[in-house]
Order: structure tokens, then sequence, then C-alpha cells
């Protein structure tokens, strides 16, 4: 049951009946703008991002062959070590210069399903070697209270 009576004066200070939707409107329309805002900063950053992966897939590309072409030029013999894995850098290169990132995610969801179990494995020594790598950090950080330190993490290279 409702204590609105007509006919009876809202006593000051509080709010008219009409007010009351009045402000929930107000706070509608704030509540809609914060979140457009925010999906646009969003998208942005998405981009960004996007934009950032692209360039460190050619990059790396470009790296793998580098380093194919420097393997080749110093191995010795037709069917060296080296020049085996030259040729595995070299065919990682070319997947990563015709693959772009959505392919890559599908072919990643691929072998996930087709190993599961080796995904799995694979996904947690990652994870304790980046663990490990940000506790490092961290903890030199904390210890020079921010400054470089000069001392090497073992998991750099």
């Amino acid at each position: 049951m409702s204590d609105y009576q007509p006919g009876i004066r809202v006593p000051a200070g509080e709010p008219e009946p009409g007010r009351a939707t009045e402000r929930w409107e107000e706070a509608r329309t704030t509540v809609a703008e914060r979140l457009r805002r925010a999906e646009e900063t969003t998208r942005g950053a998405r981009q960004q991002l996007r934009r950032g992966a692209e360039r460190l897939r050619i990059l790396t590309a470009t790296g793998l062959a580098r380093a194919a072409d420097t393997l080749r030029g110093s191995s010795t013999g037709t069917e060296s070590t080296a020049r085996r894995f030259a040729d595995s850098l070299e065919q990682g290169a070319a997947y990563l210069r015709r693959t772009d990132l959505e392919g890559m995610q599908r072919d990643l969801v691929g072998l996930v399903r087709q190993y599961p179990v080796q995904a799995l494995g694979a996904a947690f020594v990652t994870g304790l070697l980046l663990g490990r790598r940000l506790q490092l950090g961290g903890l030199a950080r904390s210890r020079s209270g921010g400054r470089s330190t000069g001392i090497e993490d073992p998991l750099d290279m």
C-alpha cells in the first residue's frame, strides 16, 4: 500500500512524487553514457592490441628467417643438425607470414582438441615459467625500490 495521499503537501526537503522518476531517468542516462564510453575505450584498446600483435607476427617471421639464414651460412655439409634446424625455423617463418591471427587461433584450437593432455602440459609449463619470470622481476624491482638492479633473469634469452 502506498503512503501517497492526494491533496497532502510534501514536507520541505522531501522529494516530490515525480522527482523520483526524473532522477531515475538521469541515472539511467548517465550509466548508458558511461557504458558507451567504456565500449569505445575497449574497442580502441582491442584494435591497438591487434595491430601490435600483427606487427609482432611480422617481426618474428623476419627474425626467424634471419636466424635460419645465419644457421645455414655457418653450417657445414648438407645434412647437418644446424641446417635441419634452420629449415624448421624457415618453416615457422613461412607459417607466420601466411597465417593471420585468426588462422593461428583456429590452428591452436585444433591442436588443443587433437592433443589435450599435451596442451595442458604445455600450458602448465608456460604458466610456471611466466610466473617465475614475473616473480623474479617483481622481486628484483622490490629490492631496488623500482630501479634496475643489474640482476640477470635466468629466463632472459
